[in-house]
Parts: C-alpha cells; structure tokens; sequence
C-alpha cells in the first residue's frame, strides 16, 4: 500500500506547475486597449510563421528590444538555432517591429496634430507682455499645456527672456539657476514643454541667419537639465552673475560699488576724500561717468574673484591703476553746496586763519592751502574740522 502512495514532496509541486495561465488570443485583445506602457502589434498574426510568438502577448519597448537582441543572438552563437531558422529570420523580424511602431508613431501624429488645431481656436495671453500690444504670426511661440488642454501664445522676446532670466538666476552675484516656468501663469515647465519652446526659439534664430546666445546653446547643450546645465557652465553662470549684479547702479549694490571703487583708488595711489566720492556717487541724474566707474567696478570685480581678463590692457595690477588713475583725472563734480561752505569757513574762523580761496579739485576736493591745528598742536584737515563742527551742531 505504500508503494502506491504520492510522496508529498511531488504531491505539493505538481499542482502548481500544472496550473499555467493561459494567453488571450489576439483577436480577443485587440478589442481592448493595451495595458499602459505596453506595445500591442497591429497587424493580424502570420499564419504558419515561426515569428508567431510575437503576438501571444503585449510587451514594453525594455522587453521588445531584449527579445530582438536575444534573438539575433542565437542566431550568431547557436548553429542549431542558425540551421532551424531561415536566413531572413532577423531581418523580418525587425520588419515587424519597425513597421507596427511607424503606424503607432503616425496615428499618435494625427492625434497631436488634431488636438493643436482644436485648442488654437482658444489660445490664451495672445499680447505682448510689455507693450501689451497683439502678436504679429512672425514673432509667435506656442505653448502646450495638456494639463489643462490649452495652448497659450507668446512672442518669443517674453519667452526668450524669461527662460534665460530662469536658467541664470544669481543672488548678490552668486548663481542660483531655477527651473523654465511659463510666462503667463508661472508654472514650471516640463521637460517636454522646455524643449518645445526652446525647439522654437531656435528656428527662429536659423529663419533669422543668427546664432543663439551662448547661455542657450550651453543649456541645450546640457539636454535641457537644469542640474547638468549648473555642472558644465558653473565659471560662465558666475561670470553672468556679476555682470548682472553691476549692470545699473542703484541702492541695493551702492555700497559695494563704493568700496570697489575706494579700494582701485587708495591702491592707485590718489588723494580722494570719500565723503566726496559718497556724495558724487549718490547724485541724480547720472551722468555717463558714473556708468564708467560701475564698468570699472564690475570688470575689477571679474578680474580679481575670477581671475577674467575683460578688457586686455589690464595685463597687470599697474596696467589697472592707470585706467584708474586716467578715469579719476575726468571725473569733475559741481562745487559743494552752500552749508558745507559756510562750514568750512566757520572752520578758519574757529582756527584763526584766513578763508582758503574757493579753489576745488576733482571730485570737489578743497585746495587748503594752510593747514589746521586742534587744541593739540596736530594738524587737522578741513575734513576732520567739518565732521567735528556737524557733530557739535546736531548734537
């Protein structure tokens, strides 16, 4: 009786191969939509062919592309699976799946193509972000929002602009680049919607006969990534920071302006007072010079943090202090104002002297030609004097 007793070991593992699901025939599945990811061939099965396989189940692009490889690998390596099969066994195959994935690609076209006419009819913003003014057809860009099934029209000025004001972004001349986001809603962008746009600007440039910008040809030389993009272009990101930190001057980068400035002219060697130079720097309107020394500023800036020669005398710090020293030499300021001129004479008078002549120098620095003494015997300039006597009268 034992004899004819299963042991349980078999008893156990026979059920369970036994029990193998099977496949839905194509013609069933075809009434149904594939599963997500999945690729499904189009095409009725081949009858009596050894590529019927194919068809007995969907499968992703991953498995497609590992199916044809193996394939074509036991043809080369396997002779009983090279004598078995026929000679254009690999070419058919990829026949097959090229063409199934031509006809996906085509009707996937056709509904892209459908769908853009359709949501044109309602664009939105359709005005110049400036001028607030209509877009004429040679300056619009289009862009895609799936989303929310809409299509919105900017000229390319607002969208050029705001992608590289995105991609550059610095704070107090470091760079903090930021992810594209849409001009109307400020959205970010994604990764199809930013190589669209940029896709668009740069037919604009090749109808045009010019060259993009080199910080967009850097980020689509990074294939649109906003991390790569940082990596590869971090000297060039820095450079545009600073060059975009003194690009007007203004409050927010006043005082360091000043310093710079202070710092080319006491290493050049100049007499300057920089009360003088405060009260220059501060006046409004400004004058052309005072674009000169915020270029001045900006290149020494450049020149000395990131070692960028921008202007190609300065081969040297001595090279630096002329420019300095002829740029100093040009800058003239009206006299001071009548209050510090009674305080300076009231100065003279508190000393015992008599009045210097109004003799003033560059950036309005006095001529004295006497020099002043406090209750020490030290001499003490006019500067000194003021200060004390505006300190006394505040107070």
């Amino acid at each position: 009786m034992e004899s004819n007793r299963i042991p349980s070991r078999i008893r156990l593992i026979a059920p369970a191969t036994a029990a193998l699901p099977t496949p839905i025939p194509w013609e069933e599945r075809i009434k149904q939509l594939p599963e997500p990811h999945h690729i499904r061939i189009l095409t009725p099965p081949e009858a009596n062919s050894m590529l019927s396989f194919l068809w007995i189940q969907d499968m992703t692009l991953t498995e497609w592309i590992r199916k044809i490889e193996q394939c074509e690998l036991d043809v080369s390596s396997n002779p009983v699976a090279s004598a078995l099969r026929p000679a254009d066994y690999n070419v058919r195959l990829r026949a097959i799946f090229e063409t199934n994935q031509r006809a996906r690609w085509l009707a996937r076209l056709v509904q892209q193509r459908w769908t853009q006419r359709v949501w044109r009819k309602r664009t939105q913003c359709n005005v110049d972000m400036i001028d607030m003014k209509p877009i004429a057809d040679k300056d619009a860009i289009f862009l895609t929002d799936t989303k929310h099934r809409t299509i919105f029209r900017f000229h390319r000025n607002d969208v050029f602009t705001n992608l590289l004001s995105n991609i550059c972004s610095s704070d107090e001349m470091l760079p903090t680049p930021r992810p594209p986001t849409n001009p109307w809603t400020n959205s970010p962008l994604t990764e199809a919607q930013t190589m669209g746009l940029c896709q668009q600007l740069a037919m604009d440039y090749g109808r045009r006969g010019r060259c993009p910008p080199v910080l967009f040809a850097a980020f689509w030389t990074a294939r649109f990534s906003l991390k790569r993009f940082q990596e590869e272009n971090s000297s060039l990101l820095a450079q545009h920071a600073v060059m975009a930190y003194f690009k007007d001057l203004h409050a927010h980068n006043m005082s360091v302006v000043l310093e710079t400035i202070m710092n080319l002219l006491t290493g050049a060697g100049l007499d300057y007072s920089p009360s003088a130079i405060r009260r220059w720097m501060a006046q409004t309107p400004q004058t052309p010079l005072h674009k000169e020394w915020l270029e001045m500023a900006r290149d020494y800036t450049l020149y000395i943090n990131l070692h960028v020669q921008i202007r190609t005398s300065w081969h040297s710090e001595d090279r630096i202090y002329a420019d300095v020293s002829r740029l100093y030499a040009r800058t003239t300021i009206d006299p001071p104002s009548q209050r510090i001129t009674a305080l300076r004479n009231l100065t003279t008078a508190i000393a015992g002297i008599p009045p210097a002549p109004p003799m003033f120098g560059l950036l309005g620095l006095p001529l004295i030609l006497h020099p002043y003494h406090d209750a020490s015997g030290n001499d003490m300039t006019s500067e000194l004097a003021i200060q004390l006597i505006q300190n006394a009268l505040f107070r």
